[in-house]
């Protein structure tokens, strides 16, 4: 029979106010059992049959004095019913002493398996092991308890990387349960933990009961039915507490009479015969009670009172937290009515913002339209006027060709191009350049110029900071292709007498910035060749006077020098000494007059005999044999970085030829040095800024006061002037000044020969004209 738990303070107050307005015995009596009925949970009609035998030998002590039973008041029949009330006590006693645990052994007992194996904690060691091989629990022992983990945390410990147990409880206080020191790191094992769940195991009371049984301490068969109880669940950790709580069959229960005394701790299926075997147990404790509560009914009253005003505080209390929580929701309601609103105001923001947007596209679709169709009426007035001024400037070509000899039309064309110069003289000086000409389309600093003359025509090529590689028609003074392929500036450029003589191809070389060398055919739109291998700016390149032209030399900031076999495009060797950037490089010429060098092959690569110098940022001028690959000469001299060195040739007329060397630098000065002797020859100083290139004149000068083969170089500067020194006697003989608007400052100068010579030379420039690049992009002819 099933027993439901019910609440005994409605019962004590029930039994209160039965001893406070008591009024017949009998009703009294019963109304008593009645409240153990209700108590015990038990049904009506047998307890009913029962309380007629009880009652006429129960006493009520109240008042120190029992109150004797109305079928006590015959002598005889009191007499019979004391010796069978005798009996059935003697009884009674007879079978609790048989069936019943001791006392103390029995709560023991029970209350040690009422707390025994918590699944709290770690899980015994034993009881696991009594299902499973040790073996496989070997590496689950929590590290603090050395028992079954539960809740497994992973240990991570630097000082204890080679510790094979690394599992544990979860219950630390941060601290190494291995070497007791702390900053160890702790993580979930999710592995471990589903592993421990699986585990098979017994019911742990039943473990506990059979473990009590073999320790001697004897769980004696159960105290009402005299059946030993037992377990036989089996399954699963994870499962145990579902079965614990619910099906296990020695899950103990305390008594309901607990409250008036009895400390009897029960088996589930237990319960009822317990509650019916003591019955007159529990009735002796519930008279008791009554009669506790009738000698002190105003105790009883001030703690009814108390636990009144208990209740009624309790009450205020959770009113005060209902009213603080309604006032908390009662703000987040505000709250989010107010973002309700301030949505609502967004919605409609969001809404005229879209209308206008549509009405903004619709506009703006309709003025693209507009001014799509304008755009193509320009276009066609644009095409319409290019047209007509083609066929204009091929007029004006026509006309200007005609009229090439008429000194009418040469005043015409000098006053045409507005470039100012002064010519600074020695009255012995016999030529003089005039401006004829500009090439504009460089935006940047032109930093190097080259060109190729031949029968057909004569190109300039030109490098600059807006790195652009621009080839130009000398005669026209046209662009004839523009490269854009570097991605730095162009520090460079020269024209390829190999791809010339071995390919009959028109091609320049250009190095730049992004540590490129490239080579562009006059052709073509883009670069067919790329030299890789430095690893900084590619500053100074120039080609090989042997072998036709095979071999490149580069100069770097790298702070080395590199020569190239253009042929297949590899390094054959890299020249290191400079301790700064290598700025500017020069083959020596040949040792004669001969210029027909396109087939001269000497040593592997035809280098010997011949050098190469270099110009650096750490002031020095370096001399290396191509032949042997070392380092021949050092020159010191210059207080600034070089920018510019070249070696001098037969077809100068200097005196030394091919042994001297002139160099440029940032100090301001023009220096000659000497190969035999190792020296510097002449200092010339002039300038006011920077010299950026130095050239030998390509022709010998006439002068009245000067021999014949007189011997003179040029230098160009920032300063925007060119200047013309005779290195004998250390004298300026001639000095270009540019426009210091438009031009701004010199940085690279070339001797062209000119293609149609003047005739009787009026100018005394033999046949040569001068062109430079200047700082602000323009390009200058000077005839």
């Amino acid at each position: 029979m099933s027993h439901k738990k019910e609440n005994s303070t409605p019962i004590l107050h029930q039994v209160d106010q039965l001893v406070l307005a008591k009024k017949n015995k009998f009703i009294f009596y019963f109304a008593i059992y009645l409240i153990y009925f209700l108590i015990a949970g038990v049904g009506l009609h047998e307890k009913i049959i029962n309380f007629v035998k009880v009652i006429k030998n129960t006493k009520l002590r109240s008042n120190k004095r029992f109150v004797s039973s109305p079928y006590l008041d015959c002598p005889t029949v009191a007499n019979k019913k004391l010796k069978k009330r005798d009996q059935n006590k003697k009884k009674r006693s007879k079978m609790n002493s048989m069936i019943m645990l001791p006392t103390e052994e029995s709560k023991a007992t029970k209350e040690k398996l009422l707390t025994t194996l918590s699944l709290k904690g770690c899980y015994d060691n034993k009881w696991v092991a009594s299902s499973n091989k040790q073996r496989h629990l070997k590496n689950l022992q929590c590290l603090l308890c050395k028992q079954i983990v539960n809740n497994a945390m992973e240990l991570t410990c630097n000082e204890h990387e080679d510790y094979k147990n690394t599992l544990y409880l979860n219950e630390h206080d941060n601290q190494c349960p291995v070497g007791k020191h702390g900053n160890c790191n702790y993580v979930k094992s999710r592995t471990a933990r589903n592993f421990v769940g699986e585990l098979a195991v017994v019911c742990p009371r039943q473990f506990a009961s059979q473990l009590s049984l073999k320790s001697d301490v004897k769980i004696k068969e159960s105290t009402i039915t005299g059946i030993r109880h037992c377990c036989n669940f089996k399954g699963k950790i994870e499962e145990m507490k579902k079965h614990l709580e619910n099906s296990c069959p020695l899950k103990l229960f305390e008594c309901k009479f607990k409250k008036f005394g009895c400390d009897e701790i029960l088996f589930g299926l237990d319960v009822e015969q317990h509650l019916q075997l003591q019955m007159k147990k529990h009735l002796t404790l519930l008279l008791a009670y009554i009669a506790t509560l009738q000698q002190n009914p105003d105790q009883s009253n001030e703690t009814n009172q108390t636990k009144l005003q208990l209740k009624t505080k309790e009450q205020e209390d959770e009113i005060q937290l209902l009213k603080s929580d309604n006032e908390e929701k009662a703000l987040k309601i505000d709250t989010l009515l107010k973002e309700k609103q301030q949505w609502s105001e967004n919605e409609k923001e969001k809404k005229q913002f879209q209308q206008q947007s549509v009405k903004f596209f619709a506009e703006y679709d309709l003025l693209k339209k507009n001014v799509s169709e304008k755009e193509k009426q320009m276009l066609e007035q644009y095409n319409q006027l290019t047209k007509l001024l083609k066929e204009k400037d091929e007029q004006i070509g026509q006309l200007l060709k005609q009229q090439s000899n008429n000194k009418e039309q040469k005043e015409y064309n000098d006053n045409a191009i507005s470039s100012k110069f002064t010519n600074k003289e020695l009255s012995t000086f016999s030529f003089k350049f005039e401006l004829h000409e500009s090439f504009s389309g460089h935006t940047g600093i032109v930093q190097s110029i080259d060109y190729l003359a031949c029968d057909e025509c004569q190109l300039l090529c030109s490098g600059s900071t807006d790195r652009t590689v621009r080839v130009w028609d000398v005669e026209t003074t046209q662009q004839i292709r523009i490269f854009d392929e570097h991605s730095d500036y162009v520090l460079c450029v020269k024209f390829s007498p190999y791809h010339y003589h071995n390919y009959h191809r028109t091609v320049f070389c250009s190095s730049s910035n992004d540590k490129t060398i490239r080579f562009w055919d006059v052709k073509n739109d883009k670069s067919f060749q790329i030299l890789n291998g430095h690893t900084n700016n590619v500053y100074g390149i120039v080609f090989s006077p042997f072998n036709g032209g095979r071999y490149l030399c580069s100069a770097s900031s790298d702070k080395t020098i590199c020569m190239w076999d253009i042929e297949i495009s590899k390094s054959l060797h890299v020249f290191d000494g400079h301790i700064k950037t290598v700025r500017c490089v020069d083959f020596s010429p040949l040792q004669s007059n001969n210029n027909n060098n396109k087939n001269n092959s000497i040593g592997i690569i035809g280098g010997n005999g011949y050098t190469i110098c270099s110009g650096s940022w750490d002031e020095t001028i370096r001399l290396w044999d191509i032949a042997t690959l070392k380092e021949l000469l050092v020159f010191e001299g210059h207080e600034s970085w070089l920018n510019t060195v070249k070696y001098g040739s037969c077809a100068s007329g200097i005196s030394g030829g091919t042994n001297t060397i002139i160099s440029g630098s940032g100090d301001k000065s023009v220096r000659l040095w000497d190969i035999r002797s190792g020296k510097q020859i002449q200092v010339f100083k002039g300038h006011a800024q920077a010299v950026r290139a130095v050239e030998y004149l390509p022709f010998v000068v006439n002068c009245g006061n000067i021999d014949n083969y007189a011997n003179v170089i040029c230098s160009g500067s920032t300063d925007n002037t060119i200047c013309f020194w005779d290195i004998r006697s250390n004298k300026e003989l001639y000095t270009i000044e540019g426009n210091d608007e438009d031009d701004d400052g010199i940085w690279c100068f070339k001797f062209l020969p000119s293609k149609k010579k003047q005739k009787g030379g009026t100018n005394g420039n033999c046949g040569f004209n001068l062109y430079y690049g200047s700082e602000n992009g323009p390009i200058r002819a000077l005839r």
